[in-house]
């Protein structure tokens, strides 16, 4: 499994196929959506993938207004029939690295 950002329009991924994942209620529209809005800055998508480069998780990152270094984790979502193993903490790990080199970044411009 790796993790990291995901951003471009959707099919323009590196390889990775984000419009079969199962994300409980999320739409194939709204996953679409999120990652072709992603950048380096805020608004940010991160991804799980396995082996395959098929997305079995995904977290959005988004800016507080008002605190120029301020982040909160907008949505984290697994998929469905791999619940309970984990995949949601490697995520949430892996939004905390992304928040603190984020905001250090901000706090030192």
């Amino acid at each position: 499994m790796r993790s990291g950002k995901c951003h471009g329009r959707p099919g323009d991924s590196g390889g990775i196929n984000v419009s079969t994942v199962d994300f409980a209620n999320q739409s194939r529209a709204c996953r679409e959506h999120s990652i072709s809005h992603s950048s380096n800055e805020l608004p940010c998508s991160l991804l799980l993938v396995d082996d395959g480069n098929k997305v079995i998780g995904h977290a959005r990152i988004s800016a507080v207004l008002g605190i120029p270094s301020g982040v909160f984790i907008e949505s984290v979502v697994v998929c469905k029939h791999l619940r309970g193993q984990g995949y949601g903490r490697q995520i949430m790990e892996e939004c905390e690295r992304f928040s603190r080199r984020y905001c250090t970044n901000k706090s030192s411009q």
